[in-house]
């Protein structure tokens, strides 16, 4: 990092503050604080959508699973179609019953129970799961980036890592407590723009790098040519023998986490509620679709490139030890000490430049067990998360980086600062306002700042233990974890909008049930299996562990559709007053001129657009390495 780096990022620091001080100046209520006075325009809805989804886990995450899966964590970032359904089929609902939280919907429809416990779950996945990996990922890009930097605070010795984390999550922390929705929905647009630009810069100049002198096009051949010699590794669908993503597992939870994501998670939803009429919060929800149909080409895609360039070099630059292998019962002090020696060594070839007058690219390993000719040995392979840190400082010119370092910068905090502002909304409206019912808007803008205070705070003391649970895949384990919680929000929601016989006691015993089992699987999951370290006995424990995650999702989600079909039907039906205009015929009756005018033409031709633009990747994708 050099001065002009930093004068970049500082410039980019002053504008969010600025902008954070401007707007919390108008803060009046809980609908400003949390809605932005309901008056945000359809590309300001757009753009928070999409900075909200992509956070550091986003840049660094995926980039890690280009270089380690290839395309196979596509298929999530390929839910531009889901954010349709949210635009046509959800945000009527949401928008004609004037609430605050999807929490609070839920209420409308069913009752305060099923309100609480989606509220309690939210909460709970917010702060473990959502906060943790954001703050993490951007951490060790710091420590990538500024190895230099430390400090020593009574004893305590804090590097680049705890240094940029805490950083990050303070100054995050306090624009959301003092500028709200407001400051949230007025910055995400300028760092939707930061995020795409620098994204795209970084693969351009990947591309242009792998190509060497004959271009970006040549750059796409090379790394294509490399994927197709391991198509295993790098293909969209992979067969259903495939231990981690076979294709009909991913047919089958894929859209349940997206439906769950998109559609009924406060944390995006939040957005389209902000909108100032209904044709505008459907074309913000459609224009976020229309950015989110491009982190397959600017995140994955730079992984592979990264993966490609390393491989590259290592033809060039031949080393012993990047081919050494280990028997499996190495010690670990001897596999941290080859590990230490690897890394110390490839850190000396990326300081060398070859005959193009280019300095090495070599990322660095880590030893994991690994299947060479039928055997399982420990063998170096390349860690992912540092992919993403090696393209910035290998690649990257002065001032290009600072811009890159920036555009992390842009996805952590507008990911987190969405996160702080919504589990306020929800901790104020759905729990304290229940409560204690009564309160002035000024008392409860208060308490909303509080709650984001707490949930800064709990996020901050969640930060190590993130160093411990977070080795080795934690994006996939991400996704793990949202297969298990997304079943019974899924189901509850899309039974509840379409079948009218569906009662509140069927909808809490069917998230009650779904979120309980899918804990449980996610426990032994943790503790249970045949990978080393883990208990294999009793075996049909080890066996639940083992159970693939996406296959998981689909049974969670069918036993969740039949105890809340089954409860439904043994008790008493709802009233009619239960159901009016929150079930998708009776909406369509009382507010039909309404609905059908805010799908208007440019809607349509946004949803057509994302629709041409998705099913152009799958096609495109699914024949790559042919």
């Amino acid at each position: 990092m050099e001065t002009l780096d930093w004068i970049v990022i500082a410039g980019y620091f002053g504008l969010i503050g600025y902008i954070a001080w401007w707007y919390g100046r108008q803060q009046k209520d809980t609908a400003d604080y949390f809605l932005a006075g309901r008056n945000a325009g359809w590309i300001t809805i757009g753009a928070s959508i999409f900075t909200s989804n992509i956070g550091s886990e986003h840049i660094v995450g995926l980039a890690g699973q280009g270089a380690a899966t290839g395309m196979a964590m596509a298929h999530w970032e390929l839910h531009a179609w889901v954010l349709i359904m949210l635009a046509g089929l959800f945000v009527p609902f949401y928008y004609k019953s004037g609430v605050e939280t999807i929490p609070q919907f839920l209420e409308k429809r069913f009752n305060a129970r099923a309100r609480w416990v989606l509220s309690v779950v939210s909460l709970v996945a917010y702060i473990f799961t959502k906060v943790s990996v954001t703050v993490y990922a951007g951490a060790i890009v710091f420590k990538a980036l500024l190895p230099e930097v430390n400090l020593t605070i009574g004893g305590l010795y804090l590097n680049a890592f705890w240094i940029g984390a805490f950083t990050t999550v303070v100054i995050t922390g306090l624009y959301t407590v003092f500028g709200g929705m407001r400051a949230i929905m007025a910055t995400s647009t300028p760092q939707a723009l930061v995020i795409l630009f620098g994204s795209a810069v970084i693969t351009s100049i990947g591309l242009a790098r792998l190509g060497g002198g004959d271009g970006i096009g040549a750059g796409w051949g090379e790394m294509v040519s490399s994927a197709k010699a391991n198509a295993d590794q790098f293909a969209l669908w992979r067969p259903l023998s495939d231990p981690d993503f076979p294709w009909l597992g991913v047919l089958i939870a894929s859209p349940i986490i997206g439906i769950w994501y998109w559609c009924t998670d406060q944390y995006i939803v939040q957005r389209t509620l902000t909108a100032k009429d209904l044709a505008t919060a459907r074309r913000g929800a459609l224009f976020g679709g229309l950015l989110k149909v491009w982190p397959v080409l600017i995140f994955l895609i730079p992984g592979m490139i990264g993966w490609t360039l390393d491989k590259n070099f290592n033809r060039g630059a031949a080393d012993p030890m990047l081919a050494q292998t280990f028997s499996r019962d190495i010690s670990k002090e001897d596999e941290s000490k080859a590990e230490l020696e690897l890394n110390s060594r490839l850190r000396e070839l990326n300081d060398v430049t070859n005959a193009d007058g280019q300095k090495g690219f070599f990322i660095q390993r880590e030893l994991k067990d690994t299947k060479i000719d039928g055997e399982t040995v420990k063998a170096f392979q390349i860690q992912g998360d540092q992919v993403f840190p090696t393209l910035v400082t290998s690649l990257l010119p002065t001032g290009i980086r600072g811009l890159i370092v920036a555009c992390l910068l842009a996805a952590l905090m507008s990911s987190l600062a969405s996160l702080f502002n919504s589990s306020a909304a929800l901790f104020t409206v759905d729990i304290y306002e229940k409560i204690r019912p009564g309160n002035s808007q000024k008392h409860l803008l208060t308490v909303g700042r509080i709650a984001t205070v707490v949930v800064v705070g709990v996020g901050m003391i969640w930060i190590p233990v993130m160093a411990k649970v977070s080795d080795g895949g934690l994006y996939q384990y991400l996704q793990s974890v949202q297969g298990y919680l997304a079943p019974p929000i899924t189901a509850v929601f899309l039974l509840g909008l379409f079948w009218k016989r569906m009662n509140a006691q069927g909808a809490v015993a069917a998230l009650v049930t779904g979120f309980v089992l899918g804990m449980i699987k996610l426990s032994l999951q943790s503790f249970f299996g045949s990978a080393e370290g883990k208990m294999s006995d009793p075996a049909f424990l080890a066996a639940i562990g083992d159970f693939n995650f996406l296959y998981a999702t689909g049974v969670l989600m069918v036993i969740s559709i039949v105890v809340m079909i089954v409860v439904s039907l043994v008790t008493a039906p709802p009233t009619e007053d239960q159901t009016r205009g929150l079930t998708y015929g009776s909406i369509h009756h009382l507010a039909e001129d309404e609905i059908e005018g805010s799908w208007d033409t440019g809607n349509k031709v946004l949803a057509v657009l994302i629709l041409l633009l998705v099913l152009g990747m799958y096609t495109y994708f699914s024949f790559w390495l042919k």
